[in-house]
């Protein structure tokens, strides 16, 4: 992990539209979303991961990678930079982003050709006073948030990975039968 430019770096002064955050962070891309108010303008940052997987490994808790309080979890060991990291992610959010009544982050889990038991929800962390909206995306649900064009790459993305998982089994099959 180096130093330099990371995910605590962006979320106190993102100078890009996006921004790829360093693989032990845990999402794939994050932003920050502007929502014009009446009382002006409310920042909230969108973390994302995309889990472009045959099954969601392990199930059922694919979304961690985009929960502030599991981010810099990952990887093999914990370490105290790993932490500091964490630590600094949350203040930032806690002390720029996290206003009292209002979203304070949204997090996008997508999951194809997989299906995924985790579903859209807004919730309320009661430890932290976190508002957030978690958003789900697998096949029960994609051509709500894609276009027909890209509802049906993922579609094909699916039918590709069902074929190859026929060609498995069968190859296995023929495998065991000739023995």
């Amino acid at each position: 992990m180096k130093d330099g430019f990371n995910l605590p770096a962006f979320l106190n002064n993102p100078t890009t539209a996006f921004f790829m955050p360093e693989k032990e962070a845990g999402p794939d891309l994050v932003c920050i979303v502007e929502f014009h108010t009446p009382n002006g303008i409310v920042e909230v940052p969108l973390f994302l991961q995309a889990k472009l997987v045959k099954d969601p490994d392990p199930p059922g808790d694919t979304g961690g990678t985009t929960d502030p309080y599991h981010f810099y979890s990952h990887g093999n060991k914990r370490t105290e930079l790993k932490e500091k990291l964490r630590g600094e992610v949350l203040d930032c959010l806690e002390s720029k982003y996290c206003k009292a009544h209002e979203l304070s982050w949204i997090r996008f889990l997508v999951v194809f050709p997989a299906e995924t038991k985790q579903r859209t929800v807004a919730s309320y962390y009661n430890y932290s006073k976190a508002n957030e909206l978690f958003i789900v995306i697998d096949p029960s649900n994609a051509e709500l948030f894609f276009s027909s064009f890209g509802h049906n790459v993922l579609k094909e993305l699916k039918r590709i990975a069902d074929n190859d998982k026929l060609e498995l089994e069968r190859a296995t099959k023929k495998i065991k039968t000739s023995d």
